[in-house]
């Protein structure tokens, strides 16, 4: 009951443009409070969820968020919960403004070279779908390049002081996988992915993959040296990351993709969209993601897709398999399980519909 509780909780308060959901009719107990922004922190919402934790209180007071019996009791732990949240908040603003500099200096390099470069995610959604960056926590570096400039990027890596990561066993060989992992050999603080496909697993890119040029770019050019995704390229790319990479594990993933509906970085081009994604087999990843943006924030902006696109059994079927508390209790053995069955749908999806 806890910890569905502290899940609603969660929900409500994850909106990075405000209180937008009702409010649980449910109260915290005291070392509830700390366990929410925990969770919040490891579902990449702390900010929001401290910011519009801080709304409710200053509007309904107390009671409004505290178990009776303990409101009396509650003071110095709420201080003490919102102070260690602060506090990480402030580190990860720190760490995400130290990143952002590195990641000016990799353009640039890779821009002297005159390779064509992305950046995925991180920094770019920071700055584009949140009313102020430090909404959107990242913890490393991700760049797309096309495969064929992949070798002259991984020299530019070398060049700048990165070493690649030693590769754990895997199933498939290092080179197979479409991601390698860089580190600066003085300063390890951080990862650098190098991608020349947004699908990294061998076996499930034979049935999505999404390539450099299979995305669409803005027009313009810009002094850092990164061609910037067009809106449609950013929702398809976030869609097909949280499917394929992710299984829809973190809450951030969907706060993403609702900011993109929102048009909170242009508008969307319905027709290039749908057709991009029958044709890259992201259509599975594409219905699911916004099924679940739909699900979880009751959010109608998802219905031009999901009306347009051939709805076939592995869509049912993942709909069944991930729902909303699946997402926000996604480290539980059993929605742990269902996710892995999605995995399976995804790679299944081009054989069912064939």
């Amino acid at each position: 009951m806890a910890a569905k509780k502290v899940g609603l909780w969660l929900v409500a308060l994850a909106d990075p443009d405000g209180l937008s959901l009702p409010l649980p009719t449910c109260t915290l107990r005291r070392g509830e409070m700390a366990e929410l922004f925990q969770f919040a922190d490891w579902h990449g919402v702390l900010p929001a969820v401290t910011h519009n934790f801080r709304q409710v209180l200053n509007s309904f007071g107390r009671a409004r968020l505290i178990s009776g019996a303990d409101i009396s009791q509650s003071r110095d732990d709420l201080h003490a919960a919102l102070a260690r949240a602060d506090q990480r908040i402030q580190r990860m603003a720190g760490f995400g403004l130290l990143l952002g500099r590195e990641l000016n200096k990799i353009s640039k390099a890779l821009a002297k070279q005159g390779l064509a470069a992305t950046v995925l995610r991180g920094v770019d959604f920071a700055e584009r779908l949140y009313s102020f960056p430090g909404l959107r926590t990242f913890r490393d570096i991700d760049i797309l390049v096309p495969r064929q400039v992949l070798p002259d990027a991984e020299q530019v890596m070398r060049e700048l002081g990165y070493q690649v990561q030693d590769e754990p066993t895997k199933k498939h060989s290092a080179v197979d996988y479409a991601e390698r992992s860089w580190r600066l050999k003085d300063k390890p603080l951080w990862n650098v992915e190098l991608h020349w496909n947004v699908v990294n697993s061998p076996s499930l890119r034979r049935a999505v993959s999404l390539e450099y040029a299979d995305l669409r770019f803005q027009k313009q050019d810009y002094d850092d040296g990164f061609a910037r995704l067009c809106p449609s390229s950013l929702l398809l790319t976030a869609a097909v990351h949280a499917a394929g990479s992710h299984f829809f594990d973190r809450l951030q993933l969907l706060c993403d993709l609702r900011q993109l509906l929102r048009g909170a970085a242009g508008q969307i081009d319905e027709d290039w969209l749908l057709w991009t994604s029958r044709r890259t087999g992201s259509t599975l990843a594409m219905a699911t993601a916004l099924n679940l943006v739909e699900k979880v924030f009751a959010d109608n902006k998802t219905r031009w897709f999901l009306q347009r696109v051939r709805l076939g059994w592995t869509t049912a079927l993942a709909r069944v398999l991930l729902t909303p508390e699946v997402v926000v209790h996604s480290q539980m053995t059993w929605h742990t399980m269902r996710r892995c069955w999605f995995r399976e749908l995804l790679k299944r999806q081009r054989k069912a519909a064939s």
